[in-house]
């Protein structure tokens, strides 16, 4: 092997486990089998011996291997130019195509991270037995990718039948990220023939960065996200598997057994068929987690002078630290993107080789990395970083006879845990580095002590940052230019350096379709992290010479961007999600606060223009915690937790994340682009499993009530995994960090609220809380919703006054204080009303809404105009539904 391939080991064993399975691909495109193959050479039809098992029978399984040789091996070249095939058997063709029968000890690598990925730990339940239905269909061709969602356990329960399913397509952001019935998914067989075409194609054109193995490898890892992310891992075991989550775990777990290998060849004891035993007291893997503390209190620590584009700014470069910290950190440790299991949400999980020199420099980076933030942000932004060093091994399952599983021990702990354990140690961890800040810094700089602790800032008459109000060095302010400034005019607004970048930021994301990571400074880039340079783009650059990354923002489908890459730089290209990338515009810019609160001027309907108000929304999904430590575990009949099976594993973890994310982090997109929402919703921030909003106050009600719909469709209808948010609605001019500290406090008070349905079912969480009052998302707000539409039909029909709901909050008053007589009060002052006109016809409308109103006032009673019959409502939805009609007929 020559020096540059030695060097560069461990990449080639991670590209090998990426794509290990990619001949599932191909094999599932052919309509015929390995004999009758038109993509299989005859070369790779006589390795079925070599590379495939046999059964006693004498048939080969795992034929899939055939095409992963078959395609390595056609693009040979292409990997040879980019560094990543030497000259010796375990080259990166044998490396990924021997993964079931290894010829070789390295070889075997690849089976260990296979096993390690999903292998062992698998549902070994057949599919087939599950679902009946599926039984005419070919195994490697039409059996669906199951939603993650239908099989998690929440309190217990799981959906039974595997009925909610994804049909083979590319990844995108529009209606295909929700599940179908599986009786409306046919003819995969054909989609996999198409794509797989299409994709071989593409690869045919793809330009190669020569002696960049890091940039070839992310592209080809974007281009697989795109092709292969709703394909099922495995169609024998329980298909609900992404392949792709699959094949990137696989990868990580390589490259971290050959770094570990490299530093400690004697660690690992291979059997006579090359498959690899790990020594006792050798942990060769280290999951690592970051963790920015802060988010909240950056974002909204700011004034209403340049509001819309200093939130957006510190969201977008509270995402850009993330992505560029964990990208230095996989720099640090000679990794690729590959061994990035998920960055999302403010957090991000690598895996990583425990190995003295890789931990080294991640303890250095990490000490740097807090000095320089500390610099920027002071107490205001921290990063946590922490990782715990594990390996797995096989164990006999009990009471399942000889069925082998794979269990996690720790290095501080040797007893045997599951994936979700290790998971969940981690984050004990990472709070205990957050309880222990700036630690590192203190032990290695005695200078950085006295930089905390002495005093900051000169007092007195000197300028301050008119967005965060902290004081700004006089050489150092920034002048907001006229554009920039939504309150305020006539006056010079002076920002920090930091906060004019991030309004820079939030300016220029604008009409930007393209992230670019640069290799040095350049004008318009903006720094983070210690050394990484990023630029917004609306369109490609003509010159690619220092560019290290392009990545289509929020467009999965990248390919066209690889036709336009010209010359002998040759840049890294890929997609990545970002919520909230569009944002409303007028006249060419960018709208201010108050104008996304007005009515559209040219709104037919639009009355009452001195009412405006805002909404501030915030919304996160309930006990996410529990989802990932027993969503995967299946109780035992007895109700013993020691007899139930723990069938978490890192492909299905990573599927469940990756799935979060592309609901908030892409999904939301496309619902805030539609045309109800994109000329007065501004996410703010959406990403992981959480949503801040902003918007016209309608607007962002419908918003938040479109999003639950559409969460609900997303994890297969299952009530029992669920969001709940909190709204409040305040004047534009209204302090925007006060409002969100307010949206907060609602959500807090919607995630503990219980509605009580009988004595002996009681559910929680699951909620909205509106008007300071919340509601169960399930069970009382769709009488909310239709009771409203009700009300201002009929104040505009004049069958009713708005006088009715001032008496309905008079009333709500007294119901408050436990004052029962506003019964009879109701009782009375509807009796009046029924009566108050001596016109036969109307008298009889307004005798009938009186007698509904009277209904859901004493008795909780309700039936719709709609026609839908609503019972046990409580007098605090009725208060909602006309404190919302209320606020609705006054701009109408």
């Amino acid at each position: 092997m020559n020096e540059q391939i030695e060097y560069m080991e461990p990449l080639v064993y991670a590209l090998a486990g990426l794509l290990h399975d990619i001949g599932k691909f191909g094999q599932r495109a052919e309509k015929q089998g390995m004999h009758q193959s038109t993509y299989l050479s005859e070369t790779a039809k006589n390795l079925v011996g070599q590379l495939c098992r046999n059964t006693q029978d004498g048939y080969y399984t795992h034929q899939h291997v055939l095409w992963t040789y078959e395609f390595v091996e056609k693009y040979k070249s292409k990997f040879q130019q980019a560094g990543l095939i030497g000259s010796t058997p375990d080259d990166l063709i044998n490396l990924s195509a021997y993964h079931h029968r290894p010829g070789t000890d390295r070889q075997g690598i690849i089976t260990l991270a296979d096993w390690c990925s999903s292998g062992l730990d698998r549902d070994f339940e057949a599919v087939l037995l599950r679902n009946p239905d599926w039984k005419s269909k070919s195994l490697h061709r039409d059996i669906p990718l199951v939603s993650i969602f239908s099989g998690l356990y929440v309190n217990g329960q799981r959906i039974e039948e595997a009925r909610c399913v994804y049909p083979v397509q590319k990844f995108s952001l529009d209606d295909q990220v929700f599940p179908k019935d599986v009786s409306e998914v046919s003819n995969n067989q054909s989609a996999y023939e198409r794509l797989w075409k299409e994709f071989n194609d593409v690869f045919r054109q793809l330009p190669v960065p020569q002696g960049k193995p890091e940039a070839f490898i992310e592209t080809i890892f974007h281009l697989l996200r795109l092709y292969t992310w709703y394909m099922p891992a495995s169609t024998v075991d329980y298909p609900n598997i992404s392949l792709f989550e699959h094949s990137k775990i696989t990868g990580a777990f390589a490259h971290c057994i050959a770094s570990y290998w490299n530093k400690h060849a004697d660690a690992f004891d291979p059997d006579s068929n090359h498959r690899l035993l790990l020594q006792s007291g050798h942990y060769p893997f280290k999951l690592w987690c970051c963790n920015i503390s802060g988010i909240q209190k950056f974002i909204y620590n700011i004034t209403n002078k340049s509001a819309v584009k200093s939130l957006k700014g510190r969201s977008l470069y509270i995402q850009l630290l993330l992505e560029t910290i964990a990208r230095e950190m996989l720099q640090e440790a000679g990794a690729s993107i590959i061994n990035a299991v998920y960055i999302a949400g403010g957090k991000f999980y690598l895996l990583l080789p425990n190995t003295e020199e890789v931990n080294d420099k991640i303890d250095s980076y990490y000490t740097r990395l807090q000095e320089k933030l500390w610099d920027e942000h002071k107490e205001y932004l921290s990063v946590y970083i922490a990782g715990i060093p594990f390996r797995m091994d096989k164990e006999e399952e009990k009471g399942s006879g000889k069925k082998t599983i794979l269990k996690v021990r720790i290095d501080e702990d040797d007893d045997p845990k599951y994936v979700g354990d290790l998971w969940y140690l981690l984050e004990q961890r990472l709070r205990s580095e957050r309880n222990s800040k700036l630690k590192h810094i203190f032990v290695q700089s005695e200078s950085f002590y006295n930089r905390v602790f002495e005093a900051h800032g000169d007092g007195g008459d000197v300028k301050v940052c008119a967005v965060t109000g902290e004081e700004v060095e006089e050489n150092k302010k920034y002048l907001l230019n006229r554009e920039d400034i939504e309150q305020g005019e006539g006056e010079e607004i002076y920002v920090s350096p930091a906060v004019g970048q991030q309004i820079r930021l939030g300016r220029d994301l604008m009409g930007h379709r393209y992230l670019i990571e640069l290799y040095e400074p350049q004008q318009d880039a903006y720094q983070v992290g210690l050394s990484t340079y990023w630029k917004l783009a609306k369109d490609l650059p003509t010159n690619f010479d220092h560019i290290k990354t392009i990545l289509c923002v929020n467009e999965p489908d990248f390919v066209n961007v690889i036709q336009h890459i010209r010359g002998s730089s040759i840049p890294a290209l890929g997609f990545r999600l970002y919520g909230g990338a569009q944002l409303p515009q007028v006249h060419w810019r960018i709208k201010t606060l108050e104008e996304i609160a007005k009515n559209n001027e040219d709104d037919e309907h639009a009355r009452d223009q001195s009412f405006v108000r805002l909404g501030i929304l915030r919304m996160d999904v309930d006990n996410l915690g529990n989802l990932f430590m027993k969503g995967f575990v299946e109780p035992h009949e007895s109700g013993d937790p020691n007899q139930a099976k723990n069938k978490s594993s890192f492909s299905a973890l990573t599927t469940l994340s990756v799935q979060f994310d592309t609901f908030f982090s892409g999904y939301l997109n496309t619902l805030r682009n539609s045309d109800e929402f994109k000329d007065h919703v501004i996410i703010v921030y959406s990403g992981g499993d959480d949503v801040f909003a902003v918007g016209r106050w309608d607007k962002i009600i419908s918003f938040a009530s479109q999003i639950r719909n559409d969460f609900r469709k997303f994890v297969c209808n299952r009530e029992e995994i669920s969001l709940s948010c909190g709204i409040v609605l305040v004047r534009p001019k209204f302090p925007i960090s006060k409002a969100a500290d307010m949206a907060g406090e609602a959500e807090e008070a919607a995630k503990n609220y219980t509605l009580c349905i009988d004595h002996s079912v009681h559910v929680e969480k699951n909620a909205i809380n509106l008007f300071d009052i919340s509601l169960n998302w399930e069970h009382e707000w769709p009488f909310v919703v239709a009771c409203k539409d009700d009300l201002v039909y009929w104040v505009k029909q004049e069958i009713l006054t708005k006088g009715i709901l001032m008496k309905i909050f008079d009333w709500y008053t007294k119901y408050k204080d436990h004052d029962i007589s506003w019964k009879w009060h109701a009782a009375y002052s509807l009796a009046r009303i029924a009566n108050s006109t001596s016109n036969d016809q109307l008298r009889q409308k307004i005798k009938n809404v009186c007698q509904q109103l009277e209904k859901v006032l004493l008795f909780g009673q309700y039936k719709s105009r709609q026609g839908n019959t609503y019972g046990n409502v409580s007098f605090h939805a009725l208060v909602v539904s006309c404190r919302w009609a209320e606020f609705e007929l006054r701009t109408y």
